[in-house]
């Protein structure tokens, strides 16, 4: 029913293998080395002729076709006919100097747009179908798009069309801008080699429209092999929920206390917004909103949920605002703690994905981005419209702008930041846990409906549904989505100890708007980590795993934006962590203040491998605090570390900076020997400061010149308890150096 329409690269290519990729240009490379003709573009075509080419052909599908074009033999495999039916088969005759008769290959070739008219002129009707897709696609804009938004502005024309047929097109518009793509599709033409056959998607989202395609969803859903994301009937529902009634009429909706029923209900992720739009449950309106709750006082985002679930057949829905006492410490401790039974006992989780707040509702009309060809560095909302651009040739033919903004997010990881404006559900740290816990989640993004559940990813335009493209894409981030985070098959305690770094380092980036709420908005994932195949991870200590406690040390953080490093040594106590309450612990990374400063990253130990120095660091004792006894999985308040392990004294060298987050450190080793080391920005002594370094392990790889990198905690003596230590970074130094070579092994507590 739903037809891919947005294959971006040729039949069996791979997202990786893409040309603009890395494994695109090794791809390209090895094409070259091998004899191959790079992929065509009008660059290397001069003024072509109109001789007359001879074809040759066997039978169908798969012959040989032989073609003449200006005296060059061209072999390629083409399906027996030369273009879109007997009408225009004289005309392909001739090779048009533009699209070459796009549907006897599989590369793209460019042209400039005088070009594209001159073959028109000439009667290519691949030219002549493309130029109609341009025109007709600017007309439609016409009245919402700046007047510089024209075909004039479009300086090349990319074509390319896939096997099997799958006409697309990019407009560049000059050095500067990207340009974007159009896809051309039919409606009722299978037979067709140019033309894709799909259908036409709504541009403003509707009620029935969406229960369809959410109702195959979940059927397909659960069919699958794997059970994890079936729920069952009769799961515990939350503390409160909100009871729409009877599904079949428009009952009031009203708050209800369920006292441990069971029964099925969807929830609600969305944005709050700066100004928190929309009425809250709290001590004073608990009482009346147990009675009922007026519609015309619920944002649209809510009342729009409302709808969806009851056209689901749910009674139940949940929605934070409303069914968690807002102001209320105690309550809030308790049902944050929650989070993860909530999340992933729901039948459903609605995400209002592309909603900056509760207002922006659920059907809404839909739109991707353009870059304005008279600006460098502003973007322009494209409407998702399906432009009919039918003839006689091509009857029921449309041309619209290709999705690609949610196909890019949900295929890549550590990328929030570039879908702040489609997407700004998930830039935020609460909504992170949300999509994880829960076994489906709907996600109503700018473009299109997306489906994500524990073994699949799906789009209303199928692009995301062929498994070589996700399987691909889990092979490179491995531990980061939910399907292969939650797989069966990744249950030893290497795997979900990696996927556990991963996920504190993409959640370090997220946005949240109370550094208070860091920890907590982790809390359900991380008490689901806890459970994994009986507890394969060990105790949990301030964001470390006991198994994994060595490398859990080693993390860094980055990203620091307009700060000096010389700013950093006056940080002292200035981290918004530190003044929530009793700080965490320094040698671990919830001690870090998560605001415009930067992140933490494990990138370091889990790029270049990790192996604990198993010869002489030891964990004698280690301990930590909850702040909160209702949730032991919250923030931590203090706790200490106490190991063995190879130190060496250093000095702080901090006027010898080499980027915005490094400091240097030198030792004396025979001679001076110095390094560079990711600062933490907080707790930082003074410049010549003395400091000790730790050996906590080694790569398993080798740097491109063949040395080993050790892993060294850099500390510095507590001001509050002077035999103690805080920690201040982290470095990592070649082995080959010697520092940790004939040193004594010490006992060392760190807090």
């Amino acid at each position: 029913m739903y037809a891919d329409m947005n294959h971006e690269e040729d039949e069996g290519v791979l997202p990786h293998e893409a040309s603009g990729s890395r494994h695109g240009r090794k791809r390209q490379r090895r094409e070259n080395e091998e004899g191959r003709a790079p992929s065509p573009s009008f660059n290397h075509i001069s003024k072509a002729s109109s001789g007359t080419s001879t074809c040759r052909s066997r039978s169908a599908t798969g012959h040989k076709v032989v073609r003449r074009v200006s005296g060059e033999v061209i072999s390629s495999r083409g399906t027996g006919h030369d273009l879109e039916g007997s009408s225009t088969s004289r005309i392909a005759r001739t090779s048009c100097p533009v699209c070459q008769n796009r549907h006897l290959f599989s590369k793209s070739l460019s042209a400039p747009m005088a070009m594209l008219n001159e073959s028109k002129e000439r009667g290519c009707p691949t030219c002549t179908l493309v130029l109609r897709g341009i025109l007709e696609f600017f007309k439609s804009l016409s009245l919402e798009m700046p007047s510089t938004f024209t075909p004039s502005a479009v300086e090349r024309v990319e074509i390319s069309c896939s096997k099997g047929g799958s006409l697309s097109i990019r407009l560049e518009f000059n050095d500067y801008h990207p340009g974007f793509d159009l896809d051309f599709f039919t409606l009722n033409n299978p037979s067709s080699l140019l033309l894709r056959t799909a259908q036409k998607y709504p541009s403003t989202l509707g009620l029935e429209y969406t229960v369809g395609i959410v109702n195959k969803w979940i059927n397909d859903c659960n069919l699958h092999e794997s059970k994890g994301c079936q729920i069952p009937v009769n799961s515990p529902l939350p503390t409160r929920v909100l009871d729409l009634g009877d599904p079949a009429t428009l009952s009031e909706v009203k708050l209800l206390v369920t006292n441990g029923e069971l029964g099925q209900y969807i929830c609600l992720s969305y944005c709050w917004g700066e100004d928190k739009y929309g009425i809250q449950t709290n001590k004073d309106n608990i009482s009346s909103h147990t009675k009922g709750i007026p519609l015309v006082k619920l944002p649209r985002t809510f009342r729009d949920a409302i709808v969806l679930t009851k056209a689901l057949g749910m009674r139940y829905l949940w929605i934070d605002a409303l069914c968690i006492l807002q102001g209320d410490q105690r309550d809030w401790e308790v049902e944050s703690a929650n989070m993860a039974s909530v999340y992933s006992n729901s039948y459903l989780t609605i995400a209002a994905t592309a909603g900056p707040n509760p207002e922006k509702g659920l059907f809404f009309r839909r739109w991707t981005k353009a870059k304005d060809p008279n600006s460098i560095f502003e973007d322009q909302r494209l409407p998702i419209e399906n432009i009919d651009i039918s003839c006689d040739i091509h009857p029921r033919t449309f041309v619209r702008p290709r999705f690609s903004l949610g196909h890019k997010r949900f295929m890549e990881s550590d990328n929030a930041m570039n879908h702040m404006e489609d997407a700004p559900l998930m830039s935020r740290a609460w909504a992170y846990q949300e999509r994880l816990l829960s076994a489906r989640t709907l996600h109503f993004h700018a473009e299109e409906l997306i489906w994500e559940c524990k073994t699949s990813v799906n789009c209303e335009c199928t692009w995301l549904d062929d498994i070589k493209w996700v399987l691909a894409e889990r092979a490179l981030n491995t531990g980061w989505l939910k399907a292969s985070m939650f797989s069966e098959s990744g249950t030893s305690r290497e795997s979900r100890a990696y996927a556990w770094l991963d996920a504190v380092s993409e959640f370090s980036m997220l946005q949240i708007t109370e550094s208070s709420d860091r920890i907590p908005a982790l809390s359900g994932l991380t008490k689901i980590f806890s459970t994994f195949s009986g507890n394969v991870l060990g105790d949990y200590f301030a964001g470390i795993w006991r198994h994994d406690l060595a490398r859990g040390l080693l993390f860094e953080r980055v990203n620091f934006i307009g700060i000096e490093p010389k700013q950093l040594l006056a940080q002292k106590g200035s981290s918004n962590v530190a003044n929530i309450h009793n700080p965490p612990p320094s040698w671990s990374w919830t001690s870090i203040a998560f605001d415009s400063l930067g992140a933490i990253s494990f990138d370091s130990v889990m790029g270049n491998g990790f192996l604990e120095d198993s010869r002489h660091f030891r964990v004698i004792y280690v301990e930590s605090n909850p702040f909160s006894q209702n949730n032991p999985f919250g923030w931590a308040s203090g706790g200490t570390l106490k190991v063995k392990g190879k130190v060496v004294d250093a000095i702080l060298r901090s006027s010898k900076v080499s980027s915005l987050n490094k400091l240097e450190v030198q030792v004396r080793r025979g001679k001076y020997s110095r390094a560079t080391f990711s600062a933490d920005g907080r707790n930082m002594p003074n410049d010549h400061a003395k400091l000790l370094c730790l050996l906590v392990g080694h790569s398993t790889k080798k740097t491109p010149g063949g040395s080993v990198l050790q892993y060294v905690l850099v500390l510095r003596s507590s001001n509050d308890k002077p035999e103690s230590h805080e920690r201040v970074g982290m470095l990592q130094v070649e082995r080959s150096k010697r520092w940790f070579t004939r040193v004594s092994v010490e006992e060392v507590s760190i807090i």
